[in-house]
């Protein structure tokens, strides 16, 4: 009862937006401007202690750090990267809306990772590929690696709009700064230090942006539970409420959230962004060792359960704030995205400075996926564009190209916050991007590392099927809002006025559920958008499985390097006896000849990688004639001014030292 009272004597009012914007002191621009101000800092100092020290290659560097970084803080890093800001408000509104069930994602988060770090990783690692669509190339060839290439730089274009976007409307919202202020403060900061340092500088501003985001969290969760009377009422209102709950099993997947959709259906989403996406894919290959790679990605649970469970409990501060009158039924607020700001500046908006730690907060999750994106762009776009269109560009001019590349990408999705600006709900349109082409690309890896007779034919045949059926139900559900509602927002403790202005306008966060009208069409877009991976990933296998089986010749797996292929017998029967593990792996690779390492005299050592990509090959003799029709590899003996030559005749897969490799 007391927490009823409490509600109703502190929701019948609500400040006005000159209040709020009074509220945001010189003291608040001072926090968040420091926090800019050390993360371009950092970046800056990054790229200029590089400059003075011994290593001389200017793509390493730029690329995967010449594979030295710690381990640690390539973890923080990691979770940085697929922690944006859009996650943060958007899991807050989620809960909100409908309760911590969506909590079950911890779920999901291991499952990704475990897969991710004994499956997936591993074949990046021992092939030292220089992005992860390499792989396709040396697996299929070129053709599907560019269409992969072509969907990701897409995909990642528009993520990084969207993730630009997110904390430039909060810092509008607050502060009264104009949105295009705000993106051109983040994007001009986060362009310059991420193109001029490279990963190394990225991986250290993001464990720093890292950092200022839990603290951010923990102090306005800290505060707000006091100034709503304590874990008590915040746990027994979020009761009544039925905003806790963690039994929801109906096995109906048109339910919007259950416990089977957010453990498996997230899954396949999660696994996209942690196994294929090569934002994520170069943070394990810039480590020195396989098991500092897989520490990386373990390391990541813990991090990601925090950062869910802080915002998590965000929301639930929320809805016990504004349980009996929603703002945005109220009209104070456009949208649930706006939720968690808002809260911040009606309850601790008078207290100095807490404000601004939230804004740099906000601003750090999205420099940190910005940053990470951008990095991945100019990578993909130098090693698996430029440097097989010219394969022999120096050292000092591949370098400065990977930094106007990065410049490049920067502008480039700061003009793209337009579009993002006109997709309604944040969290839901990097959902729709997200499974749209992150589902097609996980069936397309999990056919060349898991089904040995996969082929080029399979690949692109899946690939076109899967992309058109997964952008069909994904525009398809957008476009008709088939999402099914949340809760009714409460009205009863609003202001009179407030009442008579809502009345006639239905609640505008809640998606209303279309009723289905019959057919196919209605159902398949009443579907929850968790299984919609999952339904991408499967139509891929169902179409390249057949293909590539009856296009393939019986001894394209006898003669393919066993490295392209995860073998998961290994992996899952570690400890059985070598002779039991050896039928699992079904002969692949049987009569494989690993060429020989071509050498380098001295005097004609670089310590720059050379990325040299060679025509295909037509191999003499038919035992060496697979589905490896093209190669790149790299040489760290020779100098990036001279021609490497070509290897042997047999599929080559070179050891030598290579490294680098993806968020929704």
């Amino acid at each position: 009862m007391e927490s009823v009272a409490y509600q109703a004597s502190t929701l019948l009012h609500f400040p006005s937006s000159r209040e709020l914007l009074a509220r945001f002191t010189y003291y608040d621009y001072a926090v968040f401007v420091c926090m800019l101000a050390m993360s371009g800092s950092l970046g800056l100092w990054s790229a200029w202690h590089d400059s003075r020290s011994d290593a001389k290659s200017g793509i390493s560097l730029l690329l995967n750090g010449e594979r030295r970084l710690p381990a640690v803080p390539v973890g923080a890093s990691l979770m940085a990267s697929f922690i944006s800001a859009a996650y943060l408000l958007g899991n807050a509104a989620e809960v909100y809306r409908n309760g911590t069930l969506y909590m079950m994602t911890f779920v999901s988060y291991a499952l990704s990772l475990a897969v991710t770090a004994h499956l997936f990783m591993p074949v990046y690692y021992r092939l030292e590929v220089m992005t992860a669509y390499e792989y396709l190339e040396l697996r299929f060839n070129r053709t599907v690696r560019m269409a992969a290439v072509i969907l990701y730089m897409f995909e990642m274009t528009i993520y990084i709009a969207i993730s630009l976007y997110a904390p430039a409307l909060a810092l509008s919202q607050l502060t009264g700064m104009t949105l295009w202020s705000a993106v051109v403060a983040i994007g001009l900061v986060c362009t310059v230090y991420t193109s001029v340092g490279g990963i190394k500088a990225v991986v250290l501003t993001d464990t720093f942006q890292a950092v200022v985001t839990v603290v951010a969290m923990v102090v306005v969760i800290a505060l707000g539970m006091y100034q709503l009377g304590g874990l008590r009422t915040v746990w027994k209102t979020s009761l009544s409420g039925g905003r806790v709950q963690f039994d929801v099993i109906d096995p109906n997947p048109t339910v919007h959230y259950t416990v089977w959709g957010l453990a498996f259906g997230s899954f396949f989403t999660n696994t996209a962004s942690y196994a294929t996406n090569h934002m994520m894919v170069l943070r394990y290959l810039t480590v020195p060792t396989l098991s500092k790679a897989k520490f990386v990605v373990w390391f990541n649970f813990p991090l990601l359960c925090t950062v869910l469970s802080l915002s998590s409990l965000a929301g639930l501060l929320v809805y016990v704030k504004y349980a009996s009158c929603d703002p945005v039924a109220a009209h104070q607020i456009s949208t649930e995205d706006q939720l968690l700001p808002y809260f911040v500046m009606d309850v601790l908006g008078k207290m100095t400075g807490v404000p601004g730690l939230f804004v740099a907060g906000i601003f750090a999750a999205s420099l940190s996926s910005i940053s990470s994106g951008v990095n991945a762009l100019s990578a993909v776009s130098y090693v698996d564009i430029i440097a097989i269109i010219k394969p022999d560009i120096p050292d000092k001019i591949g370098a400065k190209i990977i930094v106007a590349l990065g410049v490049f990408f920067g502008l480039l999705t700061i003009g793209l916050v337009a579009i993002a600006s006109r997709m309604g709900n944040v969290l839901a349109a990097s959902q729709v991007i997200t499974s749209s082409i992150g589902g097609p690309l996980l069936g397309l890896f999990t056919l060349g590392m898991f089904i040995p007779f996969g082929n080029s034919k399979g690949a692109i045949a899946g690939l076109i099927v899967s992309l058109g059926f997964s952008l069909w139900i994904n525009l398809g559900q957008f476009v008709t809002s088939m999402a099914l509602p949340g809760p009714p927002p409460s009205m009863d403790g609003c202001p009179v006025e407030v009442k008579n202005a809502s009345s006639a306008v239905l609640f505008d966060g809640t998606t209303v559920l279309k009723e289905p009208s019959g057919g196919v069409l209605p159902d398949i877009y009443a579907l929850s958008s968790l299984w919609y991976s999952m339904l991408a990933w499967f139509a891929l296998l169902v179409v390249a499985v057949p293909v590539s089986y009856f296009t393939s010749s019986s001894s394209s797996t006898d003669t393919m390097n066993p490295k392209l292929i995860c073998q998961v017998g290994d992996v899952v029967f570690w400890f059985a006896p070598e002779k039991f593990r050896r039928h699992l792996r079904f002969n692949v690779g049987k009569d494989y000849v690993e060429p020989e390492k071509p050498s380098a005299t001295p005097e004609k050592r670089a310590s720059a990688p050379q990325v040299v990509f060679d025509c295909e090959k037509k191999a003499e003799k038919k035992k060496h004639d697979s589905s490896l029709t093209a190669v790149s590899y790299i040489r760290r003996d020779t100098s990036a001014s001279l021609a490497v030559p070509p290897p042997p005749p047999a599929p080559r897969i070179s050891s030598s030292s290579r490294g680098f490799s993806t968020h929704m």
